[in-house]
């Protein structure tokens, strides 16, 4: 009661300095986040309106300035002016204030207690609350094993608040292995108050050694590439006992250990609140590609919750996602056991990607955030010019700020531009140029299939697509078809 009360009075103390007009830190961050509100509800509209967004943009700019010359900025402060600046495609500010988070991070971790500075802790809700985030601790651990980052101990507080929103139980226990979860409430608690020094920002940046990025997809590329340069295997593998219970249960309904299995994972509208229908495609697209996968002799299994679309009645086509099978570590041995996955940009992928398993990715969009690997294969959104009605080439949409293109209002305000879904052929002749891959069936013209895979990556990194480090290519390979077929594209 003593808690909430005092955390009453602090919201009202702040709210009247508000209304004053006298700042500090916490009522320059309340402000800033009220702001970013109001802006992503104009920008990220089909009534797009924007002299106000400008306006709103211009108060949160002058802000951020008063922050900045009363030297009362801080990393979150930074942070709430970067997603701003990313709303209104200000790629100048976004890069300089990503920039100012890891400077004024640093500065602060040098002025803890000696004792603690080399302890980092991890946001608890990037981990807990999302599949996602994944990425970035995995590649975060990389970094620090191949000494690109300093030593040092990662922290996760999970305290009673954050316990209730675990997304995932089974797969925040296989990262005990190599970071301290405490869920003890008085240690939780003592290291969530140090989160503002000790914070490590790696939905920002993830330390790549020398090379200086300001993205952690672009880090995490990086830092793979230098993993498996070393021949390292995956930091996630299956524990024998999830593979014998997994197996189990697939025998239950038909597959054995000696049937190969692919998962499957579209990502679907749920809820009001979901503003990424540039990620939700038409499920019934995949269904060729799911008959080009049984008709190999393999099996498709689909993931997901029981909110999404009912898959149609198919012979050797499993719809999981609505079965009583499912659980937190049924997921995750789907996601680390298949032969591949077929999917979307989602958290799903993300896991498998950790777990090593090859990944058929489709309608890729934000084209800054490519973070696969040699194993897989990449089907891109295409990007059409509104006002020409002509598809755009990927050498102007590889480049900020197109490729942030995150959200179909936000591109159509902001640039007049749509993008386009992956067909159903497209998806099935990917998925088929995978299933020959895993065969070790070479392409039939190999010297082709090379030229095709080094223009495709030229293009990328001519656009700096991996930010803040140029020399950087893509890893992962284009569907051959989808090139040949878009080759106008690629010029």
């Amino acid at each position: 009661m003593v808690n909430i009360i005092n955390n009453l009075v602090k919201k009202i103390y702040n709210y009247l300095l508000i209304y004053f007009n006298i700042y500090n830190q916490l009522n320059l961050l309340i402000r800033l986040q009220n702001l970013n509100k109001r802006l992503n509800k104009v920008v990220v509209n089909k009534n797009y309106k924007k002299l106000q967004a400008e306006l709103i943009y211009k108060k949160i700019c002058k802000l951020y300035d008063i922050a900045k010359k009363q030297n009362i900025c801080t990393p979150e402060i930074s942070y709430s002016f970067n997603s701003s600046a990313l709303l209104m495609a200000d790629e100048k500010n976004w890069k300089l204030s990503r920039k100012k988070i890891i400077k004024d991070q640093n500065n602060l971790k040098d002025k803890e207690e000696l004792e603690l500075r080399d302890l980092s802790i991890i946001e608890p809700s990037h981990i807990v609350c999302t599949l996602g985030h994944s990425l970035n601790l995995d590649s975060l651990i990389k970094s620090i094993r191949l000494n690109l980052s300093s030593k040092q101990r990662l922290i996760l507080p999970v305290s009673k608040y954050f316990q209730k929103k675990i997304v995932n139980r089974c797969l925040l226990k296989y990262w005990e292995k190599y970071i301290d979860i405490i869920y003890d409430e008085k240690q939780s608690n003592f290291y969530l108050k140090k989160l503002n020094s000790l914070r490590v920002w790696d939905n920002v940046s993830i330390p790549c050694g020398k090379e200086n990025a300001i993205q952690y997809h672009s880090d995490s590329v990086y830092i793979q590439k230098k993993w498996e340069e070393k021949n390292y295997s995956p930091l996630l593998s299956l524990t024998q006992e999830h593979k014998e219970r997994g197996f189990k249960n697939l025998e239950k309904i038909g597959i054995s250990k000696n049937d190969w299995f692919v998962i499957l994972h579209v990502r679907s509208n749920n809820t009001k609140k979901d503003n990424l229908e540039i990620l939700n495609p038409d499920l019934h697209d995949y269904y060729p590609a799911m008959k080009e996968i049984t008709k190999n002799g393999g099996w498709v299994i689909r993931i997901g919750d029981k909110t999404m679309e009912k898959l149609d009645p198919m012979d050797n086509v499993y719809d999981y996602a609505h079965s009583n099978l499912k659980s937190d570590w049924m997921d995750i041995f789907l996601m680390g056991s298949a032969k591949f996955m077929l999917g979307t940009s989602s958290g799903p992928s993300v896991v498998s990607h950790i777990f090593g398993v090859p990944i058929v990715m489709t309608n890729f969009s934000s084209l800054t955030s490519i973070y696969l690997g040699k194993k897989d294969i990449i089907l891109l959104s295409k990007f059409f010019d509104l006002k020409t009605n002509q598809n755009l080439p990927y050498r102007k949409v590889a480049k900020l700020p197109y490729s942030w293109a995150y959200n179909k209002k936000w591109l159509k305000n902001h640039f007049n531009i749509s993008t386009s879904f992956n067909s159903s052929s497209e998806i099935k002749i990917a998925t088929s140029e995978m299933i020959q891959k895993l065969k070790n069936k070479k392409p039939s013209n190999i010297n082709e299939d090379y030229e095709i895979q080094k223009k495709f990556k030229k293009i990328f990194k001519e656009s700096e697509n991996f930010i803040g480090l140029t020399d950087l290519e893509i890893q992962c390979n284009i569907s051959k078809n989808f090139y040949l077929t878009n080759e106008n594209l690629f010029t």
